[in-house]
């Protein structure tokens, strides 16, 4: 027989794929300016949109990490401000990123982070992961994993590698492994037509 205080299912609106500002190539909205006030100032605007379109739980997943070690800070303050002046909960924020593994056309996978997690930390791990230091190119577009990567054919059980679990279809190829994390813990791999990864990796 159910609890009496058993009240159901509980949804959470969320978005773990998100870009923002600090990385223009990827942001169509009004550009930020790259001083402490400009960046303020974005924040709060990204927010205020957060909570007007009712998420509750969302992760920043720039390319490489670009322009985090500054936006970070300033947008998780922001959450928590305007969730006092809205009187509600204030958003889970998710610090992650973004990065193509060297693989294929290019494999994209999302590392996801636990809210509390040094965001410092979290930049050294996308050198871990064979990205250079310089995330950019000359050109601009974002710089790829040069780690070589492995491929596993005709294996049903899931292939775990540092903090990257792979599910995946007969015939597909994957990745082996993916040095991200030294004690990650492997979450899910959504391996299809988009190509993508997700994994969690703890600092």
């Amino acid at each position: 027989m159910p609890h009496s205080f058993f009240e159901g299912m509980r949804w959470y609106k969320c978005d773990f794929q998100m870009q923002t500002p600090a990385d223009p190539r990827h942001w169509r909205g009004e550009p930020m300016a790259r001083t402490p006030e400009g960046i303020q100032l974005a924040a709060m605007a990204y927010a205020r949109r957060c909570y007007e379109v009712g998420l509750e739980c969302i992760c920043l997943t720039e390319h490489n990490f670009i322009g985090s070690l500054e936006f970070l800070p300033a947008l998780k303050k922001s959450l928590v401000m305007v969730a006092r002046e809205l009187g509600c909960e204030a958003i889970i924020l998710f610090p992650g990123f973004e990065m193509t593994a060297n693989v294929g056309f290019g494999c994209h996978v999302l590392a996801i982070f636990d809210p509390d997690s040094n965001i410092n930390v979290i930049d050294h791990k996308v050198t871990e992961c064979g990205v250079p230091v310089a995330r950019q190119k000359s050109s601009g577009d974002n710089a790829q994993s040069t780690l070589p990567l492995c491929s596993k054919r005709n294996s049903s059980r899931p292939m775990v590698g540092n903090g990257l679990t792979n599910r995946r279809t007969p015939g597909d190829e994957v990745t082996k492994h993916v040095e991200c994390s030294n004690n990650g813990l492997p979450v899910q791999r959504i391996y299809g037509n988009h190509r993508k990864a997700t994994c969690t990796l703890h600092g």
